[in-house]
Order: C-alpha cells, then structure tokens, then sequence
C-alpha cells in the first residue's frame, strides 16, 4: 500500500471511529481498525459481534493495500503531526506501516490484512429514508436519554423508528417517561417501517453524524434484522432489537386542561437552585407548581424540594399559565434529563389530569414531546 493523505482528513476518520467505539464495550476487535486505500479513497474499518463501521477519507492512493492496526496507536502517532499532506506506506508482506511527514518519519507495526473486513452485501436491501445526516443526530439526542437499561425487557433499551410516507419518528422510553420526536424525510419512502435501534447504537450514531452537512441514507435487510446508515464518508450497520415495541399511541398529548409557558434556560435554572439541597435521598422528588395570574401576581411556575431534614428551597419561573392551579411530584433527574435535550429557546408545560403525566414541548415544534410520570404521594 502507498497513499497520501492530509493530515487533518486522517484525524477526523480517526476521532469519529474513537468516538463511535467508546459505546460499543469490548466486544469482538474493535481495538483494531483497518486501514485500507483504493482509488481516491481510504477506508478505517472496525468490527465488531453485531455491528459493523466503516469511514473514508480523501486521499491520493499509488498502490492499493491494507494493514490491521492498534487504533489507539494510530490515533495517538496521528494527533501531534503538523496539517500537512503525509505519505503512508505498507511494506509487501503488510506487517509495517511507515508514516511520512515533511522531516519525519514515523514506522508502527501491524498486521497483514488477509481477510479484509466488509461491509454486508446491499443487494436486496430495502431504503427506508433519506434525511440530512444532521436532523437525524438531532433527533437521536432528543429521545436516548430516555431509553431504557432493563435487561429484563430488552425492547425497551432503544429507541423505536417509524417511518410512514415522508415522515418518521424516533420514540423511547423506559417505563417512567418518553421521549418523542419527528424527522423530515427527502421524498416518501416506498413502505412503512417500524424497527428499534439499540441504546449503544444510538449513542455511536450519534457521535458519527454530529457536524455532518449532508444526507444520511437509512437502509433495512431483507430479513428486517440488520439496519445500514451510509453518508458520504461512513457507513455503519447493526443489529435491530427484537421484540415488538409497546404501543405508546395512548400518551399522545391531547388538549391539556392547564398549561404553562416559560423559557427553557429559566426552567433549566430552576432546577438547578433546588438541586442544591441534599434531598435526592428522599428519591429526588421535586414539586412543581402551575400557578395561573391573579391581580396581584403574574402567571408562574414554581418548583419546590424539602430535604431529609426539613430544610426546603422554592425556585420561580415567570410565564403565562392558563386552567387551574396544580401542583405536581416529578423526580428531579427526568426533569432535568428532559430539558437537557430541549434546545428551544422556550418550553411548554402541559397537563391534561390531576395525576398527571406531565408533558414538556418545545414552543415551535408540535411534533416533539417528552413525557414524565409523577410521582405518588409519601
């Protein structure tokens, strides 16, 4: 093998591959990356037991080869290098790497590739959609701080995709709150589909999609048990979750009978004041009071929280509220989980019973929602 690169193209493959590994734990060879240059392209690709990554990066390749690496090791020969082109050469049995830049040369011992790790066959595979590569990482990190971690009912450790002409949605939950968003589609997908992606799988998705302009393509085997991601520059393949998704029809915000309006920073804010009592031993419980405007008082919601030993803080945010005074138990985490996710400038509180759920939305965007179960009283 014997290829030019520049330096900052091989750091970006190489940060996003690190990044998307830290979710996968230590299962098959995913410390070992492989290198590869063909054409104008070079290719760093791991496996693993269930799922499968590939990126490529621009390059001038004079002789095309590959060479199995330490992918710490790369990373950390590759990080100081000044941004300039380097030559990368393989010796012909495939066991060194010689690293090239302007007054250095750097030589790293690997392994020949002789099984060259592929991707799975896309012949007969089904594209559920296309989306800018953004918008889906967007929607990823407005619902995976929802999924579930209950090996026990497995379904539920991901987030449910439907797509159904030009829409799609992504859904968790894990049983005390949920999380729902809508993603714009280019054109209409040929069927519908319904699938759920895995907890790690989305959180290494994520971190692969996140500052790329571009679109994402979505693509399902033919057996529905294995989904393809694929830009531009990577391509990642895993393994579904099986088990049928519970209907979650039923949460569908309806008209509310009391709701609030308040920015989301105040809210954030609020949240974080009475967090500063001790009181996460009496299981994190926080009030939170909807109080509509009187004539001596402006709309406002208020959160209160009482510590093991009697000491309480109160925080308000001021907003219109509309409907009945309430007042509700939520665990402080969720909350907070919630607007961590919620990049609106504003945030509207809904509810639509004396016992809840209560709902948060960002102001602007009727598609996406998250629900949190209240709490019983001690």
């Amino acid at each position: 093998m014997d290829m030019q690169v520049h330096t900052e193209h091989l750091r970006n493959a190489l940060e996003r591959v690190q990044r998307a590994t830290e979710e996968f734990g230590s299962r098959g060879s995913l410390g070992i990356v492989h290198l590869y240059g063909a054409g104008n392209a070079i290719t760093l690709t791991m496996d693993g037991e269930v799922r499968f990554l590939a990126l490529r990066s621009i390059g001038r390749v004079a002789r095309a080869g590959g060479i199995l690496l330490s992918l710490s090791d790369l990373a950390t020969l590759i990080a100081p290098l000044p941004a300039t082109v380097i030559r990368l050469e393989v010796d012909p049995p495939g066991r060194e790497l010689q690293i090239t830049s302007p007054g250095l040369v750097i030589t790293m011992q690997g392994t020949a590739a002789h099984d060259r790790p592929t991707l799975p066959s896309a012949a007969g595979w089904c594209t559920v959609g296309r989306c800018a590569a953004q918008v889906l990482h967007d929607a990823i990190e407005q619902v995976r701080y929802a999924t579930g971690t209950n090996d026990r009912r497995p379904v539920l450790n991901g987030a449910r995709l439907q797509v159904h002409d030009a829409q799609a949605s992504l859904s968790a939950a894990d049983g005390s709150r949920l999380a729902h968003t809508a993603i714009l589609l280019y054109e209409p997908a040929p069927q519908a589909h319904d699938l759920t992606i895995a907890r790690n799988d989305l959180y290494a998705l994520s971190r692969i999609l996140n500052g790329t302009y571009e679109a994402a393509t979505i693509q399902i085997s033919p057996s529905g048990n294995t989904l393809m991601v694929a830009t531009s520059c990577a391509t990642y393949t895993c393994d579904t979750v099986e088990g049928e998704y519970p209907d979650l029809s039923r949460f569908v915000p309806g008209v509310p009978d009391a709701y609030a309006e308040v920015a989301t920073q105040a809210l954030r804010e609020a949240i974080q004041i009475v967090s500063c009592l001790g009181y996460l031993a009496n299981q994190g419980c926080i009030t939170l009071e909807l109080v509509p405007e009187s004539p001596l008082a402006a709309g406002r919601v208020v959160l209160n929280a009482t510590a093991t030993d009697g000491d309480s803080v109160r925080a308000i945010c001021e907003g219109p509220v509309e409907g009945q005074a309430r007042a509700y138990r939520l665990n402080s985490i969720f909350v907070r989980d919630a607007l961590a996710a919620i990049r609106t400038e504003h945030i509207r509180i809904e509810v639509a019973a004396t016992d809840g759920p209560l709902y948060l939305r960002p102001v602007g965007f009727p598609e996406d929602w998250h629900l949190i179960m209240t709490m019983q009283q001690p």
